[in-house]
């Protein structure tokens, strides 16, 4: 019988070598990968400023989680000639919440840290038939589906180098621009948006945009890794909401997963608390998936002075 304290978790995208080439080459970050026997996971080197950093496993490590595994992946990671200085590592384990991981990071000298992936989300089963799919969702989004269409939307997919070459990169960033300036949103910068347009390998994105005509009005980013789809990046014209673009949209892009041989379909990022996320996660679930939570952000620092002042730094800024 399994140890009620050993627990396996999945593979992200954010744990791909693709992502990983992208945060060398586009963001000139570090990256490790780091075996500790049931534990692996790319680490990246992440910079705080005046020659300090920390080691980040975004949405890792990978494999089977006990204190044991933990202690040696700890062990591991500040041997690695990369991240040897790196005053507190930072892992996510790709994994849903449990008092039972909960604990076992505690036991292993982790601390709960504020989230910097969503630990909520929404996420689609693919595997039933279309119909039933979309049987699953609330009428106004079917109806919605339906009523874009007669409205004369239709949607476009393009593989990331497509995107580029044709210029559509460039209209994403546009409604992606508009719609961060509409609700006082921050973003990346465009090399970043563009980094991943250009994922390949073992993780690749396609762009969806919808037109009404020949104009541009909604677009969004998936990522393709594994058996998942993640809806990512997603923007959309003001002043248009009659159409309906975007959940045409997206409902595009859960037939264009599935077709690829996606089991998931990641909304990436929802919240039943927070009220500022109200409208996007009511969006989200009314396509028929369910809320799952992570496990969170954990932190293990090494040396601890420095930890600490940084922690209190961040909250003061």
């Amino acid at each position: 019988m399994k140890h009620e304290n050993t627990i396996s978790s999945s593979i992200s995208f954010l744990q791909s070598r693709a992502w990983a080439d992208f945060q060398s080459e586009i963001l000139q970050k570090k990256t490790a990968r780091v075996v500790a026997g049931a534990l692996s996971g790319i680490i990246i080197r992440s910079p705080v400023g005046y020659g300090n950093y920390y080691a980040y496993a975004p949405h890792g490590p990978s494999g089977t989680y006990n204190k044991e595994s933990l202690l040696a992946f700890i062990e591991e990671t500040k041997k690695n000639a990369l991240l040897k200085n790196a005053f507190f590592l930072r892992v996510e384990p790709f994994v849903l919440f449990s008092e039972s991981l909960s604990e076992t990071l505690t036991r292993a000298g982790f601390r709960k840290s504020a989230h910097v992936q969503p630990e909520e989300t929404i996420v689609l089963d693919l595997t039933p038939s279309e119909e039933d799919i979309l049987k699953k969702m609330e009428h106004n989004t079917r109806y919605s589906i339906r009523a874009a269409a007669r409205r004369g939307v239709s949607v476009v997919s393009f593989s990331g180098d497509d995107a580029i070459k044709k210029g559509v990169f460039e209209v994403f960033c546009e409604l992606f621009r508009e719609t961060n300036r509409r609700h006082g949103l921050r973003s990346y910068s465009e090399d970043y948006y563009r980094g991943v347009t250009s994922l390949r390998g073992d993780c690749f994105s396609k762009m969806y945009v919808a037109y009404h005509g020949d104009a541009p009005i909604a677009a969004a980013i998936v990522v393709f890794f594994g058996e998942r789809a993640t809806y990512l990046y997603a923007a959309s014209r003001a002043g248009v909401g009659n159409l309906n673009a975007p959940t045409l949209l997206v409902w595009e892009a859960i037939r264009d997963a599935k077709n690829s041989g996606c089991v998931l379909f990641d909304f990436w990022g929802a919240s039943a608390t927070k009220k500022e996320w109200a409208g996007v996660t009511a969006f989200k679930k009314s396509f028929g998936g369910d809320m799952i939570h992570y496990a969170g952000t954990w932190d293990y620092p090494y040396v601890a002075a420095k930890y600490f002042a940084y922690r209190t730094l961040k909250k003061i800024l």
